[in-house]
């Protein structure tokens, strides 16, 4: 047994018994709930390359599957990302039904996060160009269906995804000859210059950033939530492994100066634009590139403590987005694809202070979910002559207006009687994920002892 297969053809082969079993929507739900609850459990728990006790029984579970003179690794340095994919995928499912969506979309989704999985564990590198694109492709069904037809942010994000495919694989076919080489410096610039373009349009980095607001707006929130969730993170991760893989890239000068650029080009192009945006998912969007600048920071730093910060700051990341995703869900409700929440706390309470709560801990406001994380990167930064500290509080200010703006819309005067709309599902979910996202901001420390065990196995470390 291996640990690729637990995590990838696994969740492969479930989607397609579940496939057959439509109708069957308890069944469905109850096990692909519980299969992300195992592998989560047993990525926290479980040492890879170890033997597996289960009782009497014990299994040896290798890191290494090879196929076809390929290999897919998910070693110990996954399992901080094998633990968020899987407990994103139980927490998004938890919230399937009362979203109002149909569990038919169980397959697909259980085929997008293998995919991903397999984008991450592949090696060479440059094949994790070609899984997620396969991901891409699984989205389809998620986001084309009777109530949302083709629309611009879906064909954007299908045409941005898919363009990175040729220059990362071109990219990453003339890093590995200049390895051989690495005195041709003209072959590594171009290589250099591919690779950067295919992960700006991985990242949505700025110019290539309209889809994320876009498909925002054009799709259901929870599936939004989900897909922007998943999609930036994986692509993170993917870029620390090839990084921390090839010593003259991360030894390079240019290297935090680069991530450092990019990330604060993208905190300050999402605050700009989201100034000017009336539209909540839309807004929704911004926050997803602002936080995806800030994580891209981190990456730049390269010290042992901002790596830590980087993969911690991913658990209240997924809970915030998926928290905000359901709220807009309950409150935008028949009118999901129309975005006006005026006056929506008087017939949906929890779910407008749930959805203040989200929005506010992405940004990192104290003392919610992200707040701590975004404290250590300004005072890691505070330190430098630069104005990189500078740059971080024009987007945390610029983000802080429309989200201000967005919720004064909350308690308009409104002709309706104050009444709670939400469900009791829908009310005990949001107040889970408030309650977890405040634990997190207000107790950072002991989520940093909860996986300390695991910080010796994170790559790319000093």
């Amino acid at each position: 047994m291996s640990t690729p297969i637990l995590y990838i053809a696994l969740p492969v082969f479930s989607a397609f018994v579940l496939f057959f079993l439509r109708k069957k929507s308890k069944i469905m739900l109850t096990f692909s709930m519980t299969l992300y609850g195992m592998l989560s459990l047993l990525a926290y728990f479980q040492v890879f390359g170890e033997v597996l006790k289960i009782g009497s029984i014990s299994i040896a579970l290798n890191t290494t599957l090879s196929i076809l003179g390929r290999e897919f690794i998910l070693s110990n340095a996954d399992r901080f990302f094998l633990i968020i994919t899987c407990s994103s995928s139980l927490f998004w499912l938890g919230g399937l039904r009362t979203s109002g969506l149909s569990v038919n979309v169980i397959p697909y989704q259980m085929l997008v996060t293998a995919s991903l999985t397999a984008a991450l564990a592949v090696d060479p590198f440059v094949y994790s160009a070609i899984f997620v694109e396969i991901a891409v492709l699984c989205s389809m069904p998620l986001l084309i269906h009777a109530k949302a037809p083709l629309s611009k942010g879906v064909v954007r994000f299908l045409i941005f995804q898919s363009l990175s495919l040729p220059l990362i694989l071109l990219g990453g076919w003339l890093v590995a000859g200049s390895q051989a080489s690495p005195s041709d410096f003209q072959q590594i610039g171009f290589a250099g210059f591919l690779l950067g373009a295919g992960f700006a349009f991985w990242l949505a980095v700025f110019p290539f950033h309209t889809w994320i607001p876009q498909l925002s707006e054009d799709t259901h929130p929870y599936i939004a939530g989900f897909l922007l969730t998943l999609f930036p993170q994986v692509a993170l991760l993917v870029i620390i492994d090839f990084s921390s893989s090839i010593t003259w890239i991360r030894d390079s000068s240019l290297f935090e100066t680069i991530f450092s650029m990019v990330g604060i080009i993208m905190l300050v192009a999402a605050a700009v634009w989201g100034f000017y945006e009336k539209n909540v998912k839309r807004i929704f969007g911004n926050l997803v590139l602002f936080e995806t600048g800030f994580l891209l920071i981190l990456i730049g730093l390269q010290t042992t403590l901002t790596v830590e910060v980087f993969f911690l700051s991913l658990i209240p990341r997924f809970l915030s987005l998926l928290l905000a995703s359901l709220c807009l869900t309950i409150i935008l409700g028949e009118d999901s694809f129309t975005g006006d929440i005026s006056g929506c706390f008087r017939k949906f309470p929890f779910a407008s202070i749930g959805l203040m709560f989200a929005f506010f801990s992405i940004i990192g406001l104290p003392p919610l979910g992200e707040f701590p994380f975004k404290l250590i990167l300004f005072n890691s930064l505070e330190s430098s002559l630069e104005l990189k500290p500078v740059w971080l509080l024009i987007g945390f200010i610029g983000m802080l207006i429309p989200l201000f703006g967005i919720f004064m819309k909350f308690f308009q005067p409104s002709k309706s009687k104050f009444q709670i709309g939400e469900t009791w599902t829908q009310i005990v979910l949001v107040c889970v994920g408030i309650l977890l996202i405040s634990l997190i901001g207000i107790f950072p420390g002991e989520l940093r002892l909860m996986f300390s065990q695991l910080f010796q196995y994170l790559p790319f470390i000093g």
